[in-house]
């Protein structure tokens, strides 16, 4: 059952970045993938956005490897955005996404440009590092 009205189920393109940043064998990663099942879409950080707050009705806890203070977001994965189609070389960089977690649970998605430019769309899986 969805959890609730006032949030959404992730739109195609917010859901493959999201399997993308967490398709990884890093130490408490399958618990964040586990969170998915039961994790919408909340609100952008400001109005034209790209980048998301994220609520988890339920699922196992991440823990960090380093102690965090209750309640402080921790990112738990960073990847540089590419041009679409572009090598992957530094001049083709044009932003980063970062996946943040707080009390062991997801709790956002943020796509910071690195250009003059705000991003208007969030950037295909292809587009991630490595």
């Amino acid at each position: 059952m969805f959890p609730s009205a006032r949030y959404r189920r992730f739109r195609r393109d917010e859901r493959a970045l999201l399997d993308a940043l967490l398709d990884s064998q890093e130490s408490g990663f399958d618990r964040l993938r586990a969170q998915l099942a039961t994790a919408s879409y909340k609100a952008p950080w400001f109005p034209g956005s790209m980048s998301f707050e994220i609520h988890v009705a339920d699922g196992p806890r991440y823990a960090a490897a380093d102690p965090v203070p209750e309640g402080e977001g921790l990112i738990v994965r960073a990847q540089q955005v590419y041009q679409p189609g572009a090598e992957k070389t530094d001049a083709a960089v044009i932003g980063n996404v970062f996946l943040w977690v707080t009390d062991g649970i997801i709790t956002g998605l943020e796509y910071a440009a690195a250009t003059d430019r705000p991003p208007t769309s969030l950037p295909e899986p292809s587009q991630l590092g490595d």
